[in-house]
């Protein structure tokens, strides 16, 4: 992963798309923040590649969105949130797991991130799970 994005920043390879896509999948999810953060620094351009290889659970997509949000995507955090909760095995996701994988300050900026789009349902959600994260 680490490579691909430096051989895109550096000499423009456009091999490093395809590389860094089949990479991030076999990343362990302790892994993703920080491996998205560096991609974001290091070439913004794959990372939309990543984000799209990234999100294939509930909880990898719920860790990406906060990545994104924290970084100043909230549009795309929330694309990303909705995609996370859409996926079938997001039945599984407890209170406690989402207060765990998103702080409160973006839950509270998911809410009205989904407030600004008319998604009262989501930002009602989001606003129950930030009262309990605000409660821990």
């Amino acid at each position: 992963m680490r490579a691909a994005t430096l051989a895109h920043a550096s000499f423009g390879d456009s091999r490093a798309r395809s590389a860094l896509v089949q990479a991030v999948p076999a990343l362990a999810d302790d892994e993703l923040v920080s491996s998205l953060q560096e991609v974001w620094a290091i070439a913004a351009l794959l990372a939309e590649s990543f984000v799209v290889a990234g999100a294939t659970t509930p909880a990898r997509a719920l860790l990406i969105a906060s990545v994104l949000f924290q970084g100043g995507a909230p549009g795309e955090a929330y694309a990303v949130l909705v995609h996370g909760l859409s996926l079938d095995t997001a039945e599984s996701l407890t209170t406690e797991k989402v207060v765990e994988l998103l702080p409160l300050p973006v839950l509270e900026g998911l809410a009205a991130e989904a407030e600004e789009r008319g998604e009262q349902d989501v930002a009602g959600i989001l606003e129950a799970v930030a009262v309990v994260a605000a409660n821990a």
